[in-house]
């Protein structure tokens, strides 16, 4: 039965009204045998449609494209713990090599720039109200000088990442490049995702460089925050984090919890913990016979639609 006190859907609880009789899943990996399904009338709704191919589907009358965004947040992450890395020093040299635009244009997809940790138009994003100076650094002059305040020595920094997703293997290997031009010894080697994503949630395997997302905003706030920085990139012993967080999880009104989430994004993303590369979204096609798509980011929606 819908939830009749409910105005309508939200994503979570809310008025569910259920118009089609069943659907159908069709795991199709290959994203022109998504395109070709949705075109020829085997499917009706098309998930993750690359940015490049769109045209494929916007060229149809009865086709269109849906954008959801913002997603998730793509980073770098550096290993705290591991060899060289540990360094925030290096960590810091890291950042100040990375050109966000190159990396943006050269992943794909739907991406647009954000420093922080927080979407916008939520309570936690803080837009202007301080300075990122830790964002798209783009000056190999200054990871260079960085590398030489750290003693660098032409060590191997080993950047791992996977064969299975495009961008994130797109996205290390020109973070590579702009490694090196800093004056870095890049070693890049390419696993699976699960081994991959072992590694960064477990600390295990020889790698110091990788990427991943986080988010979407609704499950992924200051507090949900929390567990992913102390695991993907490993930090431990830091005190002015931890004291921040003290702060955040006591903070009694919204004004203190901000600032306590300043604290921590410049710690975190200051010291190159994590480097924010961009937010991120996902192209759906569907035909437009499919009626009442939600902007809802989270698990697919699939009550509520209707075919004319």
């Amino acid at each position: 039965m819908a939830d009749t006190s409910a105005p309508g859907r939200d994503g979570n609880g809310g008025r569910k009204s259920v118009y089609l009789d069943a659907v159908r899943y069709r795991f199709m990996p290959e994203a022109t045998t998504r395109i070709a399904a949705l075109q020829n009338g085997e499917a009706q709704l098309i998930s993750s449609v690359p940015s490049e191919l769109t045209e494929r589907i916007m060229q149809r009358k009865d086709l269109a494209i849906h954008e959801y965004f913002p997603m998730l947040g793509s980073y770098i992450i550096v290993n705290s713990q591991k060899g060289l890395t540990a360094n925030v020093l290096i960590r810091q040299a890291i950042a100040a090599a990375i050109n966000v635009d190159d990396i943006i244009e050269g992943a794909g997809g739907v991406n647009k720039r954000n420093p922080w940790m927080s979407f916008p138009n939520t309570p936690y994003f803080l837009g202007e109200a301080a300075p990122t100076p830790w964002y798209d650094i783009k000056d190999p002059a200054k990871a260079k000088a960085l590398l030489k305040q750290a003693g660098y020595n032409n060590e191997k920094i080993v950047i791992e990442t996977n064969s299975n997703y495009q961008w994130m293997r797109s996205t290390m290997l020109i973070v590579a490049e702009q490694l090196k031009e800093a004056g870095f010894n890049i070693d890049v080697q390419v696993t699976d995702w699960t081994t991959n994503a072992s590694h960064m949630q477990q600390g295990t395997g020889d790698w110091n460089l990788s990427t991943t997302a986080f988010g979407p905003d609704h499950i992924l706030g200051p507090q949900q925050w929390r567990a992913v920085l102390y695991t993907f990139p490993h930090i431990v012993g830091n005190e002015t984090l931890d004291k921040a967080y003290r702060e955040f999880f006591t903070g009694g009104t919204l004004e203190a919890r901000r600032a306590s989430w300043l604290a921590i994004q410049k710690e975190v993303l200051g010291s190159a913990y994590l480097i924010k590369i961009a937010d991120t979204g996902r192209l759906s096609g569907y035909t437009k016979k499919l009626q009442g798509l939600s902007d809802y980011v989270g698990v697919l929606q699939l009550w509520d639609l209707w075919l004319d």
